[in-house]
């Protein structure tokens, strides 16, 4: 693979509505990586941002029913523009959560959602046991391939292994960094890096696994100079998405299958 170099690059423009708890550092992790970010929640410059973006990512963590049109109407215009739009559906299970999710998905062709094990269930149809934005329970690959063929996106489920689907090729990323689940708003990073890679002219399923694979081998880099400090531990994570190439994710930890 060689998205990584493909972000430098080409320097995707990210539209992000972003959870407003985790702004600053989902910023900070696309601008690292090399692409560059765009923080805006105005439904009047929708037409001015989606214009120059290469991705639209929506982190419903924070979103309100107001803010439902400019979600809508934002997913639209990146369909028309053939350009990607990443969910990461927040405490989906929670009703009022899933109605945002909902309301969106019928309006709006989605490219790729990422979420636990308990918010990709809720995709599938599947009961996983949850608590809020935490998964209490494991997904099967089939229950996200299902997610996948039901929804027609790409799935990325983050875990102890996070697991990348289309609904027929897997792949996994196992570092299993649990700083990463400390830190509020890992989940977030990984979607804003998402929107940074899908931004590319890379097939779209490696760019989802070269964005996953980042953050966990980052996330690995930095647990082996702070794996009982986690603040400074996620700095060091971003730290060392700044300085990550192609070539480092080249693992034993990233498996593919088709």
């Amino acid at each position: 693979m060689d998205v990584l170099t493909r972000v430098k690059q080409q320097v995707p423009v990210v539209l992000n509505y972003s959870n407003t708890v985790t702004q600053q550092r989902v910023a900070d992790a696309i601008n690292y990586l090399g692409a560059s970010p765009i923080m805006s929640r105005e439904r009047l410059a929708i037409g001015d941002f989606m214009t120059i973006a290469q991705s639209a990512v929506f982190n419903l963590g924070t979103t309100q029913e107001s803010e439902l049109p400019l979600f809508i109407e934002t997913g639209q215009l990146a369909n028309q523009l053939a350009k990607p739009v990443i969910l990461d559906p927040v405490a989906v299970n929670v009703p009022y959560q899933g109605h945002l999710a909902q309301a969106i998905m019928e309006r709006v062709k989605v490219t790729l959602i990422r979420g636990n094990a308990a918010e990709i269930g809720w995709f599938a149809g599947a009961e996983v046991n949850s608590r809020g934005i935490d998964a209490l329970g494991a997904s099967s690959v089939m229950v996200a391939k299902q997610a996948a063929l039901k929804t027609g996106a790409l799935i990325v489920q983050s875990g102890k292994v996070d697991m990348i689907t289309d609904g027929q090729r897997v792949a996994y990323v196992n570092y299993d960094n649990p700083l990463l689940a400390v830190n509020v708003g890992a989940g977030d990073v990984l979607s804003g890096l998402l929107g940074a890679t899908l931004g590319t002219d890379a097939d779209a399923f490696e760019a989802a696994v070269a964005a996953t694979a980042a953050l966990g081998w980052a996330g690995q880099q930095a647990s082996q100079r702070y794996a009982k400090a986690p603040s400074l531990y996620m700095d060091a994570t971003l730290d060392a998405l700044y300085t990550i190439k192609d070539q480092d994710l080249e693992t034993k930890e990233v498996v593919w299958h088709a």
